[in-house]
């Protein structure tokens, strides 16, 4: 058995949208609390996944409006995926949050691809051929990532080219590795082509002719 404490942030701010930049921060235990009172998840293996969970009888929340809420939780860790399910109780016994179905939150180990993207733009070179806005070495994972990218014209145009691996859990349809391309010129983001592919894929692009984009995986270093 393996036993894991649960910490969360005594300054939850410090972290939020932390994704979205490139902000690096310095995490030290000061800046830590624990969860609760008795509110460590215990693992155990089981083939090769490790299957985890919090007690409710025995993990309590500090709540300012209930006095305390009572905590569970359970995890499923396998090489490909992470399942989670979290639900909290009043005292009472009542749920206060969580499903009530108790289907978990299923996420997948994501792949990361290095991407570029090249737009036609409406400035001329003294050939008379239209200038191109290139983005290049953008890292971009495929369980939904975007990057954003902007024309450098009088009136920039804005996209946004999305990743996603798409799983479908039942029927004859195969799994596929996407490329959403996006404008968000207006107010009103309007998705204008995607391309698809197997997951097995390491190569995945579009050529739309005012528009290009290709991504490749990362592959780990031996």
């Amino acid at each position: 058995m393996i036993i894991a404490e649960n910490y969360r942030f005594k300054s939850p701010e410090d972290i939020k949208n932390l994704w979205e930049s490139n902000k690096v921060i310095d995490i030290r235990y000061d800046d830590l609390r624990k969860v609760g009172e008795q509110c460590y998840t215990e693992y155990q293996l089981v083939g090769k996944s490790f299957v985890g969970s919090i007690d409710q009888n025995r993990c309590k929340v500090d709540s300012k409006k209930f006095g305390y809420i009572n905590l569970r939780t359970q995890e499923v860790i396998s090489e490909s995926e992470l399942w989670h399910l979290e639900e909290g109780f009043l005292p009472s016994g009542e749920m206060l949050f969580g499903r009530e179905d108790d289907i978990p939150i299923k996420m997948r180990r994501a792949k990361n691809f290095t991407c570029w993207a090249a737009l036609k733009t409406d400035k001329l070179k003294p050939n008379g051929e239209f200038y191109w806005d290139l983005f290049s070495n953008i890292v971009l994972h495929n369980q939904g990532d975007i990057m954003e990218i902007s024309t450098t014209e009088k009136v920039p145009k804005h996209y946004f080219i999305r990743l996603k691996e798409t799983v479908f859990p039942a029927g004859d349809r195969p799994d596929v590795f996407e490329m959403f391309i996006h404008d968000k010129t207006d107010s009103d983001t309007k998705a204008l082509a995607y391309t698809w592919t197997n997951t097995e894929a390491i190569h995945l692009g579009i050529n739309l002719r005012w528009m290009q984009s290709a991504c490749s995986l990362i592959k780990k270093a031996n």
